[in-house]
């Protein structure tokens, strides 16, 4: 299972392309891919999520095994 996490706590169900894209320059943003379920939310609520800038100041993409023994498979922040 792969979850997006902002800043503010908010928790967001993704799909397994989704990646950050480190820039690797202090100068240069890093860049982020976004899969979803097409019914996971609408394009307003995305746009409304996702381009607050307190909220994305940090995002945590976390993946975990789907087992009943959930263990991390990788935890990566952006900020």
């Amino acid at each position: 299972m792969l979850k997006i996490t902002l800043k503010n706590g908010k928790r967001y169900d993704a799909l397994d392309g989704t990646a950050i894209y480190p820039s690797g320059s202090p100068n240069a943003r890093s860049r982020m891919e976004i899969h979803m379920a097409e019914d996971a939310m609408t394009t307003a609520e995305f746009e409304a999520a996702f381009m607050d800038e307190a909220a994305t100041a940090k995002i945590r993409l976390t993946k975990t095994t789907d087992e009943d023994n959930t263990k991390i498979v990788f935890d990566t922040v952006r900020s």
